[in-house]
């Protein structure tokens, strides 16, 4: 192990812009929060240590590098793998992630932080409770009721022509009860006067229809107002892979990524693919198409520290018009120091040390202006006061009304046809009048 250990660094943030490099000259107030964890266990094991600018001096990309073969590596996996420097640290962005294939060629250290996947999609919308009028109850139920009213009123109009004296027109009393026998039971629902003159089988049958509809009515209009003070939802698009896949299948949201045509996927793959191939992922060249692609039902994946996601859901930024959706359910993704693997020792060493700072790095990372906690997104939004609006609410009422006049009108027409005999007489009796 040589005297004076050489760390690897990949500029990749702001941040630490023109400021690591110092870090052997002179203090840098934000380095990094990586490096203030490397400061701290190299400060605790009293070895001196310097910064190697890799893209500088080797002329790598600013990536941890891809496999080649069994033996080798690019970019900063080759320059560890082949001992050109001790350790490897990346700042922020360009992690290094602990996977099966990179154990075999190189020494991690103890995990630092822990990385989950994430999706960024538009902020959604707000499922407001406006149909609060035929929402109270379930279609199956608005079936049921209007069946059971269909079948009263028929009750009503065939007993009427049962029991009907033998002098009268069965045809006119069906038009007579069928209209008298409506209006009683509209009355019942609406828990307004209604006459229950009738005796023996008619008569249980309105009074036990009048109970159910008082109850009904009660229901009803407890439902409707839970409706309207009740709290509001935001559609929430997806929540874990498994209903992206979904989401992806019906066409109803795309991916989308920087010069990246597969997302990240660790295990059970297969229906998120199977998605991709029917609606494929959009591959875009800057932020800026990205942040359109969001706007428009994007989605982008991506992985972040759990540290700065407290919540499922958690605002993007300050503008508030993007959140970010933790999927519990994927893997989480472990990073760490990764060392030259004749630096085992020294490995060991670096544990014993990191172990001692492992319970400030979350103080490190996000209180110290490099990242802040996301602010939790509630799809939950209380209401306390609920004021009724005429374009969402009282246009309902109207709408019902209007297709009310319709149907009289429809009616209208039709009494017209039927009756249109009588109508010619009326207006030859008003001829002759005149």
């Amino acid at each position: 192990m040589s005297d004076i250990i050489s760390v690897g660094f990949i500029e990749a943030e702001s941040d630490a812009t023109k400021c690591f490099r110092q870090l052997q000259y002179q203090n840098c107030p934000r380095p990094g929060a990586e490096v203030e964890i490397i400061q701290l266990a190299f400060i605790i094991l009293g070895l001196e240590w310097n910064v190697v600018d890799v893209e500088k001096e080797y002329g790598i990309p600013p990536d941890m590098g891809t496999q080649i073969n069994s033996t080798h590596w690019t970019g900063m996996m080759g320059l560890l793998s082949e001992e050109k420097i001790t350790m490897v640290l990346a700042i922020y962005k360009i992690f290094l992630d602990i996977t099966p294939e990179r154990m075999k060629s190189v020494l991690f250290a103890f995990p630092s932080r822990y990385f989950q996947t994430i999706y960024v999609v538009r902020k959604p919308n707000e499922t407001v409770s406006q149909n609060f009028i035929m929402n109270a109850f379930p279609s199956t139920v608005w079936i049921i009721l209007a069946a059971t009213f269909m079948i009263i009123w028929l009750i009503h109009i065939l007993h009427a022509i049962i029991f009907c004296p033998k002098d009268s027109s069965i045809k006119k009393v069906f038009y007579q009860e069928s209209g008298k026998s409506l209006m009683q039971l509209i009355s019942a629902n609406l828990r307004q006067t209604s006459e229950l003159n009738s005796t023996g089988s008619l008569f249980v049958l309105n009074f036990l229809y009048l109970l159910a509809m008082i109850v009904i009515l009660t229901y009803y209009q407890t439902a409707m107002f839970s409706n309207l003070v009740a709290p509001s939802y935001y559609k929430i698009p997806f929540r874990n892979r498994n209903e992206l896949s979904a989401r992806l299948l019906e066409g109803k949201v795309f991916m989308t990524d920087i010069k990246r045509r597969r997302p990240y996927c660790a295990y059970q793959c297969g229906d998120l693919y199977k998605a991709l191939e029917k609606n494929p992922m959009k591959v875009r060249n800057t932020d800026a198409e990205v942040f359109r692609d969001i706007s428009n039902n994007g989605v982008f994946q991506s992985k972040l520290d759990v540290n700065f996601i407290p919540s499922q859901f958690n605002w993007f930024s300050k503008r508030y018009d993007k959140i970010i959706i933790k999927d519990n359910l994927e893997v989480t993704h472990y990073t760490a120091f990764a060392f030259a693997k004749s630096q085992r020792k020294l490995r060991k060493k670096f544990d014993q040390a990191l172990l001692k700072l492992l319970p400030a790095v979350e103080q490190i990372t996000t209180a110290h202006g490099y990242r802040t906690r996301r602010r939790p997104f509630n799809p939950i939004q209380e209401r306390h006061f609920f004021a009724l609006s005429i374009r969402e609410h009282f246009f309902q009422v109207f709408l019902i009304y209007i297709i009310g006049i319709s149907l009289a009108f429809i009616i209208f027409l039709v009494e017209i046809f039927v009756y249109s005999k009588t109508f010619k007489n009326i207006a030859t009796f008003l001829r002759l009048k005149t």
